[in-house]
């Protein structure tokens, strides 16, 4: 992480603190931050799609049939983000919803063939980029790392609660 800002001639910058800044929590928020800058002006507008309901696309396409709570919990979105985003993409077309069979009171969420279509081009978009900015070789992408973040997001759920 880049750290030659200096101190500059600013009252007060007799003290420095930089624990909170050097912390992996901080360090994952400024990569998340980097991560999805260039999404608006990238598939956010080549499929109007904003960054969450992207995140609902990518899930629905690996889990077929979630409920909003369900989006919810995998994603890490707020419930009252995810059913506006549902109710987008099911207005757009996207996605549509299903009554649970064994639970008349909640929606079952799932990819239209339009959008199993736009997910299909998004998917090899992402992977794309996701080579170019890592490398195959890059040690983000090696399975241990892979493994604990995801074990760091298990972690993280449960202390949201």
């Amino acid at each position: 992480m880049r750290t030659d800002y200096g101190q500059g001639d600013v009252q007060g910058a007799d003290r420095r603190d930089a624990r909170l800044v050097e912390a992996t929590t901080f360090r994952l928020s400024v990569l998340l931050n980097y991560l999805t800058r260039l999404f608006p002006h990238t598939i956010g507008r080549d499929y109007d799609l904003s960054i969450n309901e992207w995140r609902v696309v990518v899930t629905l396409a690996a889990w077929p049939g979630l409920s909003g709570a369900q989006l919810s919990d995998i994603t890490g979105i707020d419930k009252m983000t995810v059913s506006r985003s549902a109710r987008r993409l099911e207005e757009t077309g996207r996605i549509e919803r299903r009554q649970d069979p064994a639970n008349r009171r909640r929606d079952q969420w799932s990819l239209t063939k339009e959008g199993w279509s736009q997910y299909d081009q998004l998917a090899r978009m992402e992977l794309d980029r996701e080579e170019e900015l890592l490398g195959a070789e890059s040690p983000l992408m090696q399975p241990d790392v892979v493994s604990h973040t995801d074990a760091l997001i298990d972690r993280m759920r449960r202390a949201a609660g």
